[in-house]
This record gives C-alpha cells, sequence and structure tokens, in this order.
C-alpha cells in the first residue's frame, strides 16, 4: 500500500471513528433516560417508599411494581435475568390476595347473619407484652369467637402437636395453635383485665377459637381434636351450636362488647414488602440491558477502528522516515530504543505519541 494510500485509508477511519463515538453517545444518552424515567415512575406512584404498608397498599405496591417491570423490562433475555426478582413479586402478591379473597367470602357470609351478630375483622390489639392481629372476631348470644381464616389451595393436616402442614409442600407449615392461643388470650385480658371493661365480662367469660378453613376445594385433616375446625359454610351452625356455647348474651351486651373492642384496637398491621436489597439497581440494570449490551459493542469495534488507525499511521511515518541514509549511502535502521552508533551519526529511536521516530542524538566527527 503506499503512503498516499494509507493517508486515505486513516481519513475514512476517521470518519468511521466521528460515526461510532455518536452512536456511543446516544447509547449513554438512552440509558441515562431511562435511569431517570424508572427513578420517576417510582418517585411519581411512590413505590418502596416505606418499610411496611397495611395489606390493601402492600397489594397496591406489588401491583405497580409489576406494571413498571412490564413496562420498563421488555427484552426478553433481560426478563429472564430478572425472572428471580419478578416470581418473588408475584409469590407475593398472591399470599396477600388469596388471603384478602379468603376473608373477604366469610365476610360475606357474616352479613347474612344481620343484626343477630357484631364482628370486627382484621383487628389488631396490643395488651402489655402481647400484639395481635385477629383475622375475625365474632360476638353472638352464644358467646365470643376468635376466628382463624384459612385459604390454602392444597389438602393440609392439623397435626397432634397443632402444626399445620401442607399435603403438598413440606416447607409449607405454621404452628397454628400457638397464634390462636396468643389471639383468645389477649382479648380475654382486654375484655376482663382491663379497668375499662371490668364491667362488660366476668372472670369465668371464655372466648372460643375456631379455625375456619375456607377453601371448599381442598380439605383440612384435623388430627389435633381439640379446637373446633369447620368450612365457612358451617360457621354459621358452628357458632350457634347452643350445646358447645353456652353463653346468652342480650342484644346490649353484643353491642357493648363489640363497641369496647372497637375502642381498644390498633392501627392494622402493615407488612414489609419482601424485596431484595439491591431490586432497584437489579432493575435498572435489566431495564438496560439491551442498550448496555448494544452499547458494549460499539465500543468495541470503536477500539478496533482506534487500533487499525495508529497501525496505519505507524505505517506511513515509518516509510516517511525509515529507512534513513547519511554519509556515504550508508543505511541507518531502526534499532528499538537503544542508542546505536551507525557510521558518524548517533541515533535514537524514541516514541513520539502515535508514532515511531528515529532522532539524530549526536553528529560524530568524520
Amino acid at each position: 500500500m503506499k503512503k498516499k494510500d494509507e493517508v486515505l485509508e486513516v481519513q475514512k477511519l476517521e470518519i468511521e471513528i466521528q460515526e461510532k463515538e455518536s452512536i456511543i453517545n446516544e447509547y449513554k444518552r438512552k440509558i441515562v433516560q431511562i435511569n431517570d424515567d424508572i427513578l420517576w415512575h417510582f418517585k411519581l406512584y411512590h413505590l418502596i417508599e416505606e418499610r411496611g404498608y397495611i395489606r390493601d397498599d402492600a397489594i397496591l405496591q406489588y401491583r405497580l411494581i409489576l406494571d413498571a417491570v412490564e413496562k420498563f423490562i421488555t427484552n426478553q433475555s433481560a426478563r429472564e435475568r430478572f425472572s428471580f426478582y419478578e416470581e418473588q413479586l408475584r409469590n407475593q402478591l398472591k399470599i396477600l390476595e388469596v388471603g384478602k379473597k379468603g376473608e373477604e367470602a366469610v365476610f360475606e357470609a357474616m352479613e347474612l347473619l344481620g343484626s343477630r351478630i357484631k364482628y370486627l375483622t382484621n383487628i389488631r390489639f396490643k395488651y402489655k407484652n402481647i400484639d395481635v392481629e385477629v383475622d375475625l372476631i365474632v360476638i353472638a348470644p352464644t358467646g365470643i369467637f376468635s376466628i382463624e381464616i384459612k385459604n390454602w389451595k392444597h389438602d393440609a393436616v392439623l397435626n397432634d402437636k397443632g402444626i399445620l402442614e401442607s399435603r403438598t409442600d413440606k416447607n409449607k407449615k405454621t404452628n397454628i395453635i400457638e397464634q390462636i392461643r396468643r389471639h383468645e388470650n389477649c382479648i380475654y385480658r382486654i375484655l376482663v383485665e382491663d379497668e375499662t371493661g371490668v364491667n362488660l365480662c366476668n372472670k369465668d367469660l371464655k372466648v372460643y377459637s375456631i379455625i375456619l378453613w375456607q377453601n371448599l376445594d381442598s380439605n383440612l385433616t384435623d388430627n389435633f381434636k381439640r379446637l373446633p375446625v369447620c368450612c365457612v359454610n358451617d360457621l354459621e351452625y358452628e357458632i350457634a351450636d347452643r350445646s358447645k356455647y353456652t353463653y346468652d348474651f342480650s342484644d346490649i351486651q353484643i353491642e357493648e362488647i363489640y363497641n369496647f373492642l372497637c375502642c381498644k384496637k390498633e392501627g392494622e398491621r402493615k407488612y414489609e414488602l419482601r424485596i431484595a436489597d439491591d431490586f432497584v439497581d437489579k432493575f435498572i440494570e435489566c431495564a438496560t440491558l439491551e442498550q448496555n449490551i448494544e452499547l458494549e459493542k460499539v465500543e468495541n469495534e470503536l477500539n478496533l477502528l482506534y487500533n487499525r488507525k495508529e497501525r496505519l499511521e505507524e505505517i506511513a511515518y515509518r516509510k516517511k522516515y525509515q529507512p534513513v541514509k547519511y554519509y556515504g549511502g550508508k543505511t541507518v535502521e531502526m534499532t528499538g530504543k537503544a542508542v546505536k552508533k551507525v557510521g558518524k551519526v548517533s541515533l535514537k529511536v524514541a516514541k513520539v505519541g502515535l508514532y515511531t521516530a528515529v532522532i539524530i542524538t549526536e553528529l560524530l566527527d568524520s
């Protein structure tokens, strides 16, 4: 290749380099814009701003975050990379929605009983060192009932130790009896020991606990046998069974107990969002994955162009300055960085920018 051809090739490469640099700047601008859009979206909808949310707000948070996933992470490869986090979101949302759906079905059944009973839902109490949230409290003529609602999709067994276990998922288990005892004792102590409620109930008061299995498509096997277990369709008949429950509260007493418990309730329990600490960073990384891949590709192409340009410039420079002829037609060739005397000339090869130059350092005597 002639020197002129090399110069032309370098000029063409400089144009390509400018084009690549322009493309790189555009990708960087897009990445910054996506990052800003995501942060603005999270701020606009107040996503992940608090440590805990009441259940309805927690459900809304999970739904809005999943909507953001659909909006910003559109690349299939990025969605696969984000799948662990997305699955975590969907599982937590499902748990809350299933619980809410089961309780709402029970509450509708309670409405059918009309004025014969009073009931409170998802009510939280604190008494001294006890802090509980009860799914359902029913105040009926036959007594006061603390009801724990379960809406599991698959069959389960309540073993003889009071542990509720899924038949299909060995890791899904809960000490439901311990939970029920906490609820029952808290309600009792508020009604009997609280100084403002001393006239409502006497010391012989008993709070009855019931496990309510809401899902009619699955079954609960009761091996504990010391606590009533019924489905939603049986609840009305269970609490009306005077062979088990012998209180005879008047309408006035039912109203007083209901009002008193309403006065004692605490704010609704807050659920901490089950989201990884690096969630937002991973979200942004996956949302910009496609742009970053393309950016890296163009940057690699740009580096190749830089390297080719450097090689061509060096070849052109060598052709201009080497070999060097001096005194008597003697040829001087490059010898690396060492100083060498050739004929009457002291030479040193030096690196100057992108070029390698032969520098005459000293003229020798003839």
